[in-house]
């Protein structure tokens, strides 16, 4: 790849909306031999094993996969791309996709490159299903979907922000008539700063984390989750102060920052014990993944005025909370990375026979090469030798 953004929105395309042809070329293209494709369903090793995953995902779908980029960030200087996309999936097997169309599957995907001879190539592939908030604001009618947003959301919100500022303004003892507030860190260098005020938001005291909250966010502020919107600076630091005092531990570990310009992608963990949870057992996990907009603030820093909060509770609870049944889950994810694979290389090979072989022991001229005519047009294209119906049509030529 050359042109990372452009060359990786069209391998997306070709490994989700291709025909199997492609699919298996781009694959072969853009991925490097050894490359890891890490997903809740599966671990696979080995680039003939990625494409077979592609090929089978496309099988389970009786109509073209589409899909939609909402934002592609890529840190040159660690070779990382982040990509969020919606994808717009037609599962056969899903009887109710039959009478109302979808899923609508958000998913949030992390790449890291490394040079090769021909440009960059992907090594490793880190795919989370957003599942949560796809089932309720992307696959629901549209009123529901309304009532959610307008009504429901912003109503726990100010549940949320309503205790953790009265549990804050119960903690704290006032002085001179006002509550404490220690200096807080300011956000000037987004990728040296930000543990900083992670730090102050989440692990340290209330006084540290309302002081966060004032240094952090613009004064409208937007904090968007999907259980849950707050807006306003004061609101904020409640739903943030009502979530880390309901727990009897709590730390957050910053996984990745990658900023481009004013928005700003950061990958979080969080390890928590809530109150209701038997102290001898391990915390909780739970992972994030976090988009910041920013907009100048006073002193040259900068200051948040939305905040995306997308958990991925699922899949954090169904490989890391779950003890012995994560440990077998994790497990099968390793077969299936084989398993899936290989049967997607046998559709796969079916397809070819299909395609190329049957036409030339029946003899027949049903196939033309109108379905690779799009790809001619793309940065990929395949070369003419490479194009399977035109060695069939030259071959068969020769016979006639």
């Amino acid at each position: 790849m050359q042109n990372v953004e452009r060359d990786l929105k069209e391998a997306f395309r070709g490994t989700l909306s291709g025909i199997y042809e492609e699919r298996r070329q781009t694959v072969e293209r853009v991925f490097a031999p050894d490359a890891k494709f890490w997903h809740l369903a599966h671990v696979a090793y080995g680039r003939d094993n990625i494409w077979g995953i592609y090929q089978l995902w496309a099988a389970n779908n009786y109509k073209t996969i589409e899909i939609k980029f909402t934002r592609m960030v890529h840190d040159k200087e660690s070779d990382l791309v982040l990509i969020d996309l919606l994808e717009y999936c037609s599962v056969w097997w899903m009887p109710i996709n039959l009478i109302f169309g979808g899923p609508v599957v958000s998913l949030h995907v992390i790449l890291q490159l490394k040079d090769s001879p021909h440009g960059k190539v992907i090594c490793y592939q880190e795919d989370h299903a957003m599942l949560l908030e796809s089932a309720l604001l992307l696959n629901m009618p549209t009123p529901v979907v309304r009532f959610l947003e307008d009504t429901v959301l912003p109503a726990v919100g100010t549940a949320y922000s309503t205790l953790g500022n009265a549990l804050y303004k119960a903690l704290s003892q006032p002085r001179n008539g006002k509550l404490p507030c220690a200096p807080a860190t300011r956000l000037v260098d987004v990728t040296q700063d930000l543990p900083d005020v992670v730090a102050g938001l989440f692990n340290g005291t209330p006084c540290e984390r309302r002081a966060a909250c004032a240094a952090l966010y613009a004064e409208d502020a937007v904090l968007w989750n999907s259980l849950y919107t707050v807006r306003g600076r004061d609101k904020i630091f409640g739903a943030i102060n009502f979530w880390v005092l309901f727990n009897r531990e709590f730390t957050v570990k910053i996984n990745r920052i990658v900023p481009s310009g004013n928005t700003v992608l950061v990958d979080v963990s969080q390890e928590y014990k809530p109150f209701w949870w038997p102290p001898l057992l391990p915390p909780r996990i739970m992972w994030n993944h976090i988009i910041l907009t920013l907009a100048d603030g006073p002193n040259g820093s900068k200051v948040i005025v939305r905040h995306e909060n997308h958990p991925l509770a699922l899949e954090a609870t169904l490989i890391a909370n779950l003890g012995p049944i994560s440990w077998l889950i994790n497990v099968m994810r390793g077969l299936n990375g084989i398993l899936f694979g290989f049967a997607g290389r046998l559709i796969y090979y079916f397809c070819d026979i299909i395609h190329r072989q049957l036409p030339l022991l029946l003899n027949i001229d049903a196939y033309k090469p109108t379905e690779f005519t799009r790809i001619a047009n793309r940065p990929f294209a395949l070369e003419p030798h490479k194009v399977p119906h035109a060695r069939l049509h030259a071959s068969m030529k020769m016979h006639t």
